[in-house]
């Protein structure tokens, strides 16, 4: 089988699937208006952190892990959004961002 293959955007890369995607943002702190995004929250008390970030999202929805989950989301993808959502539940206790809704 064939690795994903990820495409490269603006400020992050994408895994485009039939009805979700996977995006991966090297550190979200070097954009200029995700730092000040960043900073907006955390004066609202929404405990954000700038840096890298995986983000599942599918149905309006974004499951964000902090820290850089690409190769276990290459893994899952194959297998489709079920099988990423799995990737997202292991780790959301320890490294879910503020960012998910």
């Amino acid at each position: 089988m064939e690795k994903p293959t990820w495409k490269k955007l603006t400020s992050n890369e994408v895994l485009e699937g039939d009805d979700f995607h996977i995006s991966y943002n090297k550190d979200t702190g070097t954009d200029h208006l995700g730092g000040v995004l960043t900073q907006l929250g955390n004066t609202l008390g929404a405990n954000l952190k700038d840096g890298a970030e995986t983000a599942l999202c599918y149905e309006g929805r974004f499951d964000v892990l902090e820290g850089d989950f690409r190769k276990e989301y290459e893994e899952a993808f194959p297998q489709g959004l079920e099988a990423c959502k799995e990737v997202f539940k292991k780790h959301e206790a320890e490294h879910r961002s503020n960012w998910t809704t």
